[in-house]
């Protein structure tokens, strides 16, 4: 009985697509730990198949079931996460998204960095700059990456500013002074008194290369040229020379001879260019607006 009961699931198995599961699987108990495995290797290779033919929903699907079934792979509950968000099925991706927090919190921090790249290609801003908060806290404050996020989604989000309200406040103030700062700087509009904003950046002193390359970015976009050329002087131990060059190129004044700006522009390319510093310059360029 037990022989043909193997059979029957084996038989089953086969029809259902799972070739690589033999008879001996099903029938010798050691192996049976091997089945979750090679059922959710089975609905991979659907999936991949899938993505080869643009099917992205029936990707979706597959990547879905071999996550059900083998729920310790974390490869394929990331890209499963990736596909929700990218399918905008955003309370989907939320949701794997958080399970891989408390399952890897060995990768927390892969997981939220690809977390926010794709929020970004989604234009999820609350829910990214919400993010951004977050890490920023547990980050203790400290400019880094979550610190340029936040300021970079402020920038974009012209419709929805950093919130004003009391509890963001509190978040704000838990900060460093320099986040304090070039939060408050990037968050004021146009239209607003910048005076005080403008003083507190300039009073706090970065100590790392980021904490200098903000510091200058958000005075310059806030119409504040000589206070970004400022910070640029003060901090140029720090930028290093390719960042310094750079720097002082995007806020030359607009009604200088163009020989002068060819010139500056000269300065900028080092010996050795680099992917790193082709993708600085391209985004410095698109934040410049400076025909080059």
């Amino acid at each position: 009985m037990y022989l043909v009961s193997v059979s029957a699931w084996w038989s089953i198995s086969r029809y259902q697509g799972f070739h690589q599961i033999t008879w001996i699987d099903y029938a010798w108990p050691p192996q049976w730990i091997t089945l979750p495995e090679k059922r959710a290797t089975h609905f991979r290779s659907i999936a991949m198949q899938a993505v080869r033919e643009n099917n992205i929903d029936q990707a979706t699907i597959a990547l879905s079931s071999a996550v059900d079934v083998s729920s310790q792979n974390f490869d394929d509950a990331l890209l499963l996460a990736k596909l929700y968000e990218f399918t905008r099925r955003y309370a989907a991706a939320d949701m794997v998204f958080e399970e891989l927090l408390i399952q890897f919190p060995e990768h927390r921090t892969q997981v939220n960095r690809i977390r926010h790249d794709a929020m970004l290609y989604s234009q999820r801003l609350i829910s990214l700059r919400s993010l951004a908060w977050d890490q920023l806290l547990l980050q203790t404050g400290h400019p880094d990456k979550w610190l340029l996020a936040l300021i970079q989604i402020i920038r974009i989000e012209n419709a929805a500013p950093a919130p004003r309200n009391e509890a963001a406040g509190d978040r704000l103030r838990q900060f460093s002074p320099m986040a304090q700062a070039l939060v408050e700087l990037a968050s004021t509009r146009p239209t607003d008194e910048l005076e005080a904003q403008v003083e507190a950046v300039l009073k706090n002193k970065p100590t790392d290369v980021l904490a200098a390359r903000l510091r200058w970015e958000v005075l310059w976009t806030q119409g504040q040229r000589v206070d970004a050329q400022q910070a640029i002087e003060e901090s140029a131990s720090i930028l290093g020379p390719f960042e310094t060059a750079l720097a002082r190129w995007t806020t030359l004044p607009t009604n200088i001879p163009a020989i002068l700006v060819n010139q500056a522009w000269n300065g900028i390319i080092p010996p050795e260019v680099t992917p790193a510093h082709v993708e600085r310059i391209c985004a410095i360029t698109l934040l410049s607006r400076r025909d080059v």
